[in-house]
């Protein structure tokens, strides 16, 4: 550490000789302060070992100074303040008087001192490193009063407090090293900068008593610095204190003729602001009035040249009329002639632009007008049938010219002949035409509907160019749609031979397309503003295919779970059987269970493993799901969100009471949907679906499951073979597909009946009642399963454990810390395999609470059967062995209350083996740790020398 210190500071470490007189830095105090010193000898390279008084200490070289040096003070508070009034020192005239003189900047004073004394040559930092030390710091600082800003913003705390806290927990930091820093001017000036901004921007009445650190300024210039042998010299301190008062009065006088002079600058700035504001004002005023009067001449101006142009107009309209009536008549005058007129002229004109058309198709129109108010007399009567020949014929080239320009959407030549057409025949089978080459693009038989919705918007854009009612032609060309192209498509699709499975397929999926399309149509279409058009076009679309849904959804439904069951049980080979079972099956299944008889040979493959499979429900569940979306098809983004698609396989905590009740956990999660079916069938179709669900999922499969299982416990006899706990895995099973059930229900169904108050309640009711009935056989087997595991242990130990096992008749041959005995073995290996499939099958709190029944069981069996006993000084031991073994097996159970009665059963066998002198004792100690009397008392009776030494054994209860 020492040779980084001197790699670190060593660059501008000041060098001293023994036996100098130096001032060494002091922090002993609340402030740093320099402190005369002597310099004994060198400790390392930079470091010096320093008499301070009578003590010793030692400082690095940077730590000391001269004592002729030039001193920078930067250790006292109030910093801030001090090094401003470096600038300030007494000085003499040339005429020996005092006065206050203000001092050039510190790189005039470095030089000037560098030049009189070598001792500032540490001074020099080509490297920069104070820069960086007082840029480090300063961060450092900043930080530290980040974390006062709370505290520096409460009105509570007075200003004098927040400044002590500034000056122990920032400026401590800010200049902590300061001894060491060759300051300059730029340094000096960032130092200043922080400390008088930062504070003053969060506390701005925070200030520095400067009154205090100028006599403290002047009075160190004039002694020196003070110490306890230092002669404060009264006089020259006070003549130098008035001194420095002149000089202060002087500065104040010229600083008041200055603040004068700039306020009468600042006056005639004013004056001169004021009135160039006022002649702009002036200049506004005239130029508004004018803009006001330009604005009133052109308004009359326009006003006499509209009144002139009407005036004009009214003059040139009876003429202009006259001059149309005369040219009809001329027209008309050429029908007249016999096979004359304008035939030739027209039959002519069909073969030339459309520009000639419309202006023949205006005259001829005009002519048909007039035909209709002339009378129908030999005179006109030819004339009137070759007007209205020339204008069927005209019609008709103009729509055939129509449809061309249709076909290249020239929709300016579209709309110059509709208007033409307009107020005839003509206009709708325009309208008729465009709708035709519209839907000739579509192709039924393969839609695509993007590109059927892309070229219904482009033809909307040139609806709207080229007729002035756009709305009605718009909406006739969304029928025609329908009619022919979506109608036909419809009904290839979906056709009523087919099987319910594709029928109701197909029918979801078209559903689905055309409620997309229509949404896109009411989306991209600006004339569909009431989306009850479409609506009501939709619906009768679906209409006919919609009136057996409901039914032939029921019936796809009910084959479809049938058939996941069929296969499952066959995949076993079981067979079905029903579970009401007559007097005369319940009287066989007694009478093989009271004689020992095993069951036949299918009832042991019913009973080898649970009929219940998780994979059967997802499969059933999958169905529902699909029949709950053709009921209520979601939209579009919500149809990308609906479960059905995957069944996620999380674990409930399946918890059981100490009784071994078994609780089924159903997660509900509500979603959204939109409407396919009527919305007056959706609670009867929801409880439908809920119906075939619990028919085949909890009725035909759960429950069947569990009562199979069950009937399997009750023909199974421990004392005849090893209980087959299969009941672990229907528990396990039964809990996983009965939370898919609720969760089903909750995401499927729910949303159906949500509007139906009554429906709700009995779905709801049910599901209690599925819950509650499920809960009730899980118990009774867990309850089944721990009798039949205690039974067979009960067995194991009647028919395995001997007399002489625990009563030998001589101890040779017994090894010491040898195995248990066989019946033990037995036990501890039969109750091994039921922890490990317990472990495997159950979890959560449903565990801890079996764990904790069959331990309480089996240590209720070890102490009735350590009761059928004696036990010897070495069968005492053989019987310890073996109630150590159970107690290992008990610690896996992970109940504290296990292993409590087992410490207790083990501490009982402890009193087989101790002397009968040491009985009353150990009793004692027990009954203390809250062994019950009785129970010490059976137990020491069990001892083989009970009878004999009866009265050292006898157990007093202890004195209160």
């Amino acid at each position: 550490m020492e040779e980084q210190f001197n790699q670190h500071h060593g660059v501008t470490a000041r060098t001293f000789s023994e036996s100098q007189r130096v001032l060494v830095r002091d922090y002993s105090g609340r402030h740093p302060t320099w402190t005369p010193g002597l310099i004994l000898c060198w400790r390392g390279t930079v470091v010096y070992e320093i008499r301070v008084g009578p003590a010793k200490w030692i400082r690095h070289a940077n730590r000391n100074r001269p004592t002729d040096s030039q001193i920078l003070p930067t250790g006292p508070s109030d910093m801030s303040l001090e090094m401003l009034l470096d600038n300030f020192d007494l000085g003499t005239t040339p005429e020996n008087q005092s006065v206050l003189r203000q001092r050039p900047s510190l790189s005039t004073d470095y030089n000037r001192d560098s030049a009189q004394t070598g001792s500032a040559s540490h001074c020099v930092s080509p490297g920069g490193v104070a820069k960086n030390d007082i840029s480090i710091q300063i961060g450092k600082a900043r930080a530290a009063f980040a974390n006062l800003r709370h505290q520096w913003r409460r009105r509570d705390i007075s200003f004098s407090v927040k400044g002590r806290v500034y000056n122990a927990a920032v400026r401590s930091i800010l200049l902590y090293g300061s001894d060491t820093w060759p300051l300059r001017a730029e340094d000096v000036k960032r130092l200043l900068v922080f400390d008088l901004q930062v504070p003053s921007e969060h506390c701005p009445n925070l200030g520095t008593n400067h009154g205090v650190a100028l006599i403290d300024r002047l009075t160190k210039s004039t002694v020196g610095i003070p110490s306890s042998e230092t002669d404060l010299k009264p006089r020259k301190l006070i003549e130098n204190f008035g001194i420095a008062l002149h000089e202060l009065l002087i500065l104040k006088a010229k600083l008041e003729d200055r603040s004068l002079q700039l306020e009468a600058k600042c006056r005639l700035d004013e004056r001169s602001f004021r009135i160039t504001i006022e002649r702009l004002r002036k200049e506004l005023t005239e130029l508004h009035d004018q803009f006001s009067k330009l604005d009133t001449q052109v308004h009359m101006v326009s006003g006499k040249l509209a009144h002139l142009g009407d005036q004009l107009e009214r003059k040139n309209l009876p003429r202009k009329r006259i001059e149309e009536a005369r040219d009809l008549i001329l027209e008309f005058y050429k029908f007249l002639g016999a096979g004359g007129g304008t035939f030739a002229n027209v039959a002519v004109n069909l073969q030339g632009d459309e520009t000639q058309l419309l202006e023949a198709a205006k005259r001829i129109k005009n002519l048909n007008s007039l035909c209709f108010e002339l009378p129908d007399d030999e005179r006109f009567l030819s004339a009137k049938q070759r007007v209205t020949v020339a204008h069927q014929q005209l019609e008709a080239t103009l729509l055939e010219r129509f449809r061309i320009n249709c076909a290249e959407r020239n929709t300016a030549m579209m709309k110059s002949i509709a208007d033409a057409l307009i107020n005839s025949k003509g206009h709708t089978t325009c309208m008729e035409i465009l709708i035709e080459e519209t839907l000739k693009g579509i192709n039924s038989r393969n839609l695509d509907f993007e590109a059927m919705t892309t070229r219904l918007v482009a033809a909307e854009q040139d609806i709207m160019e080229v007729f002035s009612r756009p709305e009605a032609t718009l909406m006739q060309l969304i029928n025609s749609l329908f009619t022919y192209k979506l109608k036909p498509h419809m009904d290839e699709r979906i056709r009523s031979d087919m099987s319910s499975e594709m029928y109701l397929i197909n029918l979801y999926t078209e559903y689905q397309n055309m409620d997309k399309l229509m949404k896109a149509l009411c989306d991209r279409l600006t004339l569909v503003t009431d989306p009850s058009q479409l609506s009501r076009l939709f619906r009768e679309l679906f209409a006919n295919y919609l009136s057996q849904y409901v039914a032939r959804e029921k019936e796809c439904l009910t084959r479809r779970l049938k058939k996941h069951l069929d296969q499952f049980y066959e995949a076993r080979g079981h067979q079905k059987r029903p579970l009401t079972s007559s007097g005369i099956a319940d009287f066989k299944r007694d009478l093989r269970v009271k004689l020992h008889m095993l069951p036949d040979q299918r009832s042991m493959v019913d009973f080898e493993g649970s009929l219940l499979s998780e994979e059967v429900a997802v499969n059933i569940i999958e169905d529902i799901r699909r029949a709950a979306k053709r009921c209520l098809v979601v939209g579009d983004l919500l149809s990308e969100q609906l479960p059905g698609n995957s069944i996620v396989h999380s674990k409930a905590d399946r918890s059981f009471h100490t009784s071994v009740s078994v609780t089924l956990i159903i997660i509900s999660t509500p979603i959204q949907y939109t409407q396919l079916s009527q919305p007056t069938e959706f609670a009867a179709n929801g409880m439908a679906l809920f119906d075939i669900l619990n028919e085949f999922l909890v009725v035909e499969h759960v429950r069947y499951g569990v009562v199979i299982a069950l009937q399997g416990l009750q023909t199974m006899d421990a004392r005849t073979v090893t209980p087959n706990i299969v009941f672990f895995s229907v528990v396990r099973d039964c809990t996983s597909i009965i939370q898919f059930f609720g969760k089903t229900v909750d995401e499927s169904i729910f949303p159906l009946v949500s509007a139906s108050p009554t429906c709700l309640q009995e779905i709801n009711s049910k599901r209690q009642s599925i819950q509650q009935k499920l809960e009730a056989q899980l118990q009774s087997g867990l309850d089944r399963c721990l009798n039949l595991i205690i039974s067979h242990v009960q067995h194991v130990l009647s028919t395995e454990q001997r007399k002489t096992d625990f009563r030998p008749d001589s101890a040779v041959g017994i090894p010491v810390g040898g195995p248990p005995s066989q019946a033990c073995q037995r036990v501890v290996g039969f109750l091994a395999q039921v922890v490990n499939e317990a472990r495997r099958q159950l979890d959560g709190q449903n565990l801890k609470n079996f764990f904790t029944e069959l331990g309480m069981r089996l240590n209720r069996t070890l102490v009735d059967h350590f009761y059928g006993f004696t036990f010897s000084d070495t069968g005492g031991f053989l019987a310890m062995q073996d109630v150590t073994a159970y107690r290992d097996l008990a610690s896996q159970f992970g109940s504290p209350v296990v292993h409590g009665l087992f410490d207790v059963l083990l501490k009982l066998m402890n009193l087989m083996l101790i002397k009968p002198d040491n009985v009353q004792q150990v009793s004692q100690d027990y009954l203390q740790s809250g062994i019950p009397l009785e129970l010490l008392q059976n137990f020491i009776q069990l001892r083989a020398d009970y009878k004999e030494a009866r009265v050292k054994m006898e157990i007093r209860k202890p004195s209160r």
